[in-house]
Formats: C-alpha cells, sequence, structure tokens
C-alpha cells in the first residue's frame, strides 16, 4: 500500500482519486504471478528426460528459457510430474545448456 500524500493547491478529492488509480494499478501489477519468479542458470539438459530443481518452494505456473547456449527443441512434463512443488521435468532433443525462467 502506498502512503496518501496532502495536497498543496489541487483539492484533496483530485489527490485522493488519482492517489487511488495509481495504487490500484501498482497493486495490480506487483500481484502478477509472473513476477514471482526464479532463474535458475547453467542447466545442462540431455536428451530425453531432465529434471530441475525450479526453487520456487510451490508448484510453478510456467516457465521459458532466457538462454540457449546451442540448438535445441524444449517441453515440459508437467501433467505426469510426482513432486511439481520441487521440481520441473524438461524434455530435450539434443544436449544444451540454458537458463531457465520458472513463475
Amino acid at each position: 500500500m502506498l502512503p496518501k500524500f496532502r495536497s498543496f493547491g489541487s483539492s484533496d478529492v483530485e489527490l485522493n482519486r488519482l492517489q487511488e488509480n495509481i495504487s490500484e494499478n501498482l497493486n495490480r501489477v506487483n500481484s502478477a504471478e509472473i513476477l514471482d519468479y526464479n532463474i535458475v542458470t547453467n542447466v545442462s539438459l540431455a536428451i530425453g528426460d531432465n529434471v530441475v530443481n525450479h526453487l520456487l518452494g510451490r508448484a510453478p505456473i510456467g516457465w521459458f528459457v532466457v538462454r540457449k547456449r546451442g540448438a535445441g527443441n524444449f517441453y515440459d512434463k508437467q501433467d505426469s510430474n510426482p513432486t511439481p512443488t520441487r521440481n520441473y521435468i524438461i524434455n530435450s532433443d539434443s544436449a544444451v545448456t540454458v537458463d531457465l525462467y520458472f513463475f
């Protein structure tokens, strides 16, 4: 919650309305699930299934690659993951090192 300031020159109604609009929009952005994240760097993926600890302490909503140090295609196997609060299962078609953004 943002602190409210007293007006000096404009009416309190106008300033209160402005502050409420700013606060409402900042709270909406601040609560965006994609901002509760962890980036895991230098993950060496082998061909096939790879188990990666996402370090979130909860089941992730999603993920994406933020850096890829070679060619490769990836997909997750979270629907069959028995421990989604601890790790992520990523299938790779090549051996490659990546940085992953989990949210």
